[in-house]
């Protein structure tokens, strides 16, 4: 039997502007355009889109710092054709619909309608193992994280230690409240991305 989900109560979805705005983003950031109906839209909700902004504003800095870390730990150059531009590419759309999912109060939407997905695509690849002896140019600015992706199974190592640096480097640029606002979604794609069943 085909059901429809309900959005949660809170989720900004059950606006049906919003759902048509946010149908027609196929994950893009928002031209100004789509920021200025938003919110008009939702005018109580412009601390989210100051947060959106933010974040849009760090984007590529932030995917690209999190991507360079990563090649230096785990030997994604010498095991994938064309490995940082899709590292870079994958994280940018994490981030990018973590930033609508935030905007829409509705991480059950971001888990189901892309991190779902995104799993399967990115565990069906082989990922290469880390060598213990790398270490990023900087030496490992987060060891704690690349601690904990040790211990998971080695198909999601890479990947927890990938988006569990993305969302640590939005925690260290961010405004505060903004951070606040995107962590669960951040925190979403960290747990969702690295489960194995």
């Amino acid at each position: 039997m085909n059901m429809i989900v309900q959005p949660p109560r809170e989720s900004l979805r059950r606006d049906p502007q919003l759902r048509t705005l946010f149908a027609d983003l196929s994950g893009e950031a928002f031209d100004a355009d789509q920021q200025a109906l938003y919110e008009r839209i939702v005018p109580d909700e412009q601390h989210r889109m100051a947060a959106a902004r933010d974040v849009w504003r760090h984007e590529e800095l932030v995917a690209r710092a999190t991507v360079n870390e990563i090649l230096d730990l785990y030997p994604f150059r010498e095991y994938h054709d064309r490995g940082p531009e899709k590292c870079i590419r994958d994280v940018v759309y994490v981030s990018r619909y973590a930033t609508q999912a935030m905007l829409l109060r509705d991480t059950d939407w971001y888990r189901d309608k892309f991190l779902h997905w995104m799993r399967t695509m990115i565990q069906a690849f082989d990922f290469p193992a880390r060598d213990p002896e790398r270490t990023t140019s900087h030496g490992n600015p987060h060891p704690e994280i690349t601690t904990e992706a040790d211990r998971l199974p080695s198909n999601v190592a890479s990947i927890h230690d990938t988006y569990a640096r993305l969302r640590i480097k939005y925690a260290e640029i961010l405004q505060p409240e903004h951070f606040e606002l995107m962590d669960v979604p951040l925190q979403t794609a960290v747990d969702v991305l690295t489960t194995t069943h």
